[in-house]
């Protein structure tokens, strides 16, 4: 994280500014390690329904060429599943110009935690729609649900 960082404040011209979720998971032992860089927290949703959000990290990647990222772990258990969103899912708004917010990711995630991973994401997805109804969406939204299954199996469900 801290290279490319590094990389991005020497891009002059550009100067770009990103969010960055970035994590490495051992399927074997559900272990994962991760970094954000300025993204919103990713969520670990247990099968018991304890949600844990991912914190870990620093600042938006391109604003200091000395930034310092802390990286974090932890561990999936079978049949948690790990939510990685952009803030356009939380910071879509209703005709009434209300946040979809925190509280109704997190309602939406517990109401759909027994299905598939893809059943996660596209009910999230749909949700958000939903809120928002005839307003149009003007961020970008992503979203990725990774579900710990079995032993041998990660499901993983991705939109953008």
């Amino acid at each position: 994280m801290t290279q490319v960082n590094f990389d991005l404040t020497r891009m002059l011209s550009l100067r770009p500014f990103a969010s960055l979720f970035l994590a490495n998971l051992n399927p074997t032992t559900g272990v994962l390690h991760y970094s954000s860089a300025g993204h919103p927290p990713a969520l670990v949703l247990r099968a018991d329904g304890e949600l844990e959000r991912l914190c870990e990290g620093g600042l938006l990647l391109g604003v200091l060429s000395d930034a310092e990222y802390l990286s974090g772990a932890v561990q999936l258990n079978y049949g948690d599943m790990l939510v990685v969103y952009s803030d356009g899912i939380i910071e879509s708004l209703n005709n009434a110009g209300q946040e979809f917010g925190y509280e109704r990711l997190e309602a939406q995630l517990r109401e759909s935690q027994a299905d598939s991973a893809d059943s996660v994401l596209f009910s999230v997805l749909g949700a958000v729609q939903d809120f928002a109804g005839t307003r149009p969406l003007i961020d970008d939204m992503s979203l990725a649900v990774v579900r710990r299954a079995s032993s041998v199996s990660i499901e993983k469900a991705r939109a953008a």
